[in-house]
């Protein structure tokens, strides 16, 4: 059996907002749920991938809820504080590390595999996306103000929640699969992301396909 959580599952307790009120409470204990009836649930093998920040977050058509504007002005818009470190993980490396679980199941068996190829802070994350599409790249930090005034907070409840909460070895955790790079992610999705950004500047709209 291979479940793919989240990075630091079953220890919302000990998370600085953790109360019935904040808006990820339910999401944390469906994630710790989950993990509980993969390893109580007498599986000859099992494992629990816990991967981090994904990066098809940036593409379309999720950057509309996770990067907003993001195809019109090119300005990431983010509640991370500029010095945090955030880690990243292809999507996608979430089915090699299960494959490689699959094939050697006694190597991988009981094991909670927290995922990430490299952590960032978001402006350097920026860089490599300038870098990609091949032009300025602006990063925007919410304000308090602007953040009280959002009718729904989940996401930068999520970024301030990595901002407070460590995310502890990913990287290194993950050297053994060999996982994509970020660098090597958004050179193979440029197209798709020039072509976001420019649908837009023409007046087109985000790119859904």
């Amino acid at each position: 059996m291979i479940a793919s959580t989240v990075v630091k599952a079953g220890q919302h307790e000990s998370f600085p907002r953790w109360a019935p009120q904040w808006s990820m409470y339910k999401y944390w204990l469906e994630k710790d749920a989950v993990e509980k009836c993969v390893r109580n649930a007498g599986f000859q093998y099992w494992t629990i991938v816990r991967p981090t920040r994904f990066l098809q977050n940036l593409l379309p058509p999720d950057n509309i809820i996770y990067y907003p504007g993001f195809d019109k002005d090119k300005t990431i818009r983010t509640a991370f504080e500029p010095e945090a470190s955030i880690p990243w993980i292809d999507a996608r490396d979430v089915g090699v590390v299960a494959a490689a679980a699959f094939s050697q199941p006694e190597k991988y068996s009981g094991r909670h595999i927290d995922l990430a190829v490299e952590s960032l802070t978001i402006r350097q994350f920026a860089d490599k996306v300038e870098t990609s599409i091949g032009s300025p790249v602006e990063v925007h930090y919410y304000t308090d103000n602007e953040i009280a005034a959002m009718p729904n907070t989940v996401v930068v409840d999520a970024e301030i929640w990595a901002c407070e909460v460590p995310h502890g070895n990913a990287v290194e955790a993950s050297r053994e699969f060999g996982l994509n790079s970020v660098d090597n992610f958004l050179q193979e999705h440029k197209d798709l992301l020039q072509s976001a950004v420019g649908a837009a500047r023409e007046g087109k709209g985000p790119i859904t396909d």
